[in-house]
């Protein structure tokens, strides 16, 4: 688990990305394009998917990045979640 300080913070997230590159990895091509559903109305591809994921994970990487050199306090709000 994490310690709660920027290092341990960092390290976590370090790890989770290894095993999201892993468990990605296996994904083929046909299987990116069948449809599924979360949170939308209508079934969206994996690849809309991944393409969402990538976009939250940049997000949240720019405010660390912004963090660590002090421009702005950390707050995470539950509309990040589900942007």
């Amino acid at each position: 688990m994490m310690d709660g300080s920027l290092p341990g913070l960092q390290s976590f997230h370090g790890d989770l990305h290894k095993r999201i590159l892993t468990d990605l990895n296996e994904i083929d091509t046909a299987e990116i394009e069948k449809p599924s559903r979360f949170l939308e109305d209508e079934p969206m591809s994996l690849r809309f998917r991944m393409h969402r994921f990538d976009s939250h994970m940049r997000r949240i990487q720019s405010r660390w990045k912004r963090r660590s050199k002090g421009l702005v306090t950390f707050q995470m709000n539950p509309s990040d979640y589900c942007a």
